[in-house]
C-alpha cells in the first residue's frame, strides 16, 4: 500500500464474561487484541473506524467501561450496533455504555444525521443499526473520497441459506452505495459490521470490507482468523490477522451438557423479536415463558442462569 488512511474494525463485543467456548484468559485476550490495534493506529497515525457493537450488550457494567476507557484506541470514530442500544432503540442512546464513552470524549460516536470530514482526506457516511440505507444520502462533499460505515448484518456469496432470509446480499448493497447520486458523488467503499464472518467484495471501482468479529466467541469460530484493516481512501487495503492459537476455543461444552449454541442463539432471537426487551428482563422473561412452550428442564436452567 503506498499509504494508509484509516485502521478498519469490525464487531469488537466487550464483555465481562467469557464466553463459554473459550478456555484461555479473557481480560488478557482482550488486552492483546486492543493494543495491537492501538498500536497500528499509532504506528501509522491513523484513526480507527469500528462498524459498531463496541460493547456485548448496551449496559456493560463500571469496570468493562473502565476497561474500555484504558484500552480502546483514543478518538475512535464508530456508530452504533445493535447491541450498544437498549431495547434495539436509537431514541434511548443516551442510556448506554457506548455514550458514556462519548460523553467523556474516549470516541466519536456517529449517528446518521451528519457526515464527518476526516482531516479533510476522506468523508464517513454513517448508518447506525437502524438506519434506512435505501434513503438519499445527506448531503457530502463531493470531492472527498466518502465510505460508508454500517452495522447491518450482510452476507456474501458463501452465506447459508437462513442468512438470506436475516440480511442484505453484499453485491446489491454495494452496488446501491456505490452509484452516483442526483447531488453529484459516490460512495466507494462501505465498512459493515453485525455479521461475525469476514469477507471482502470489490466490484468495478467500489471495495466492501466486512472484517467480522474481532474475537472468536462461539465454537464455530474455532477455525476463524479475525482480523482488522489498513485501509486508504483510493480502495486499497491489507487485512491485519490477531495472532491466535486454535486450542483457545473449544466445543467440549457442547458435547459434555448437550448445549446447541446455534438453537439457544435462536431462541435468544425468538424473545427479541416477541416481546420488547426493557430494563425489567425478569418480568419480560416471565412474559415469554408463559407465552411459549418452554420445557420445564429448560425454564429451571434459564432461572438458575439469572439468579
Amino acid at each position: 500500500m503506498k499509504r494508509v488512511d484509516a485502521i478498519l474494525v469490525g464487531d469488537i463485543h466487550l464483555r465481562e464474561n467469557k464466553p463459554i467456548c473459550r478456555t484461555d484468559d479473557w481480560e488478557k485476550v482482550m488486552k492483546t487484541k486492543l493494543t495491537l490495534i492501538k498500536d497500528t493506529a499509532k504506528k501509522y497515525n491513523v484513526p480507527v473506524i469500528c462498524a459498531g457493537d463496541v460493547f456485548h450488550t448496551w449496559n456493560a457494567s463500571p469496570w468493562l467501561i473502565s476497561f474500555a476507557l484504558e484500552f480502546l484506541p483514543d478518538n475512535m470514530i464508530t456508530i452504533a450496533g445493535n447491541h450498544d442500544i437498549p431495547r434495539h432503540n436509537p431514541n434511548l442512546i443516551q442510556w448506554s455504555a457506548i455514550h458514556t464513552l462519548a460523553k467523556a470524549g474516549k470516541i466519536k460516536l456517529l449517528d446518521n444525521t451528519n457526515n464527518y470530514i476526516v482531516r479533510n482526506s476522506f468523508q464517513i457516511i454513517p448508518f447506525p443499526f437502524g438506519s434506512l440505507i435505501d434513503k438519499e444520502f445527506s448531503p457530502f462533499d463531493i470531492n472527498l473520497p466518502a465510505i460508508a460505515v454500517i452495522h447491518k448484518f450482510v452476507y456474501d456469496s458463501k452465506c447459508q441459506d437462513w442468512e438470506k432470509t436475516v440480511g442484505t446480499c453484499a453485491k446489491s448493497l454495494l452496488s446501491q452505495l456505490s452509484r452516483p447520486r442526483e447531488r453529484g458523488g459516490k460512495i466507494s467503499t462501505a465498512l459493515v459490521g453485525d455479521n461475525h464472518k469476514a469477507f471482502e467484495i470489490k466490484s468495478n471501482e467500489a471495495l466492501l470490507l466486512n472484517p467480522g468479529s474481532i474475537f472468536r466467541m462461539t465454537s464455530d469460530q474455532k477455525n476463524f482468523k479475525p482480523r482488522f484493516y489498513l485501509w486508504n481512501s483510493d480502495n486499497e487495503f491489507e487485512a491485519i490477522y490477531f495472532p491466535i492459537n486454535n486450542n483457545d476455543v473449544t466445543d467440549e461444552h457442547i458435547n459434555d451438557k448437550g448445549i446447541d449454541e446455534e438453537r439457544m442463539l435462536a431462541f435468544l432471537n425468538r424473545m427479541r423479536e416477541d416481546i420488547e426487551i426493557g430494563l425489567d428482563f425478569r418480568t419480560n422473561m416471565k412474559e415469554y415463558l408463559a407465552k411459549n412452550k418452554i420445557k420445564i428442564g429448560v425454564e429451571e436452567k434459564i432461572w438458575q442462569a439469572m439468579m
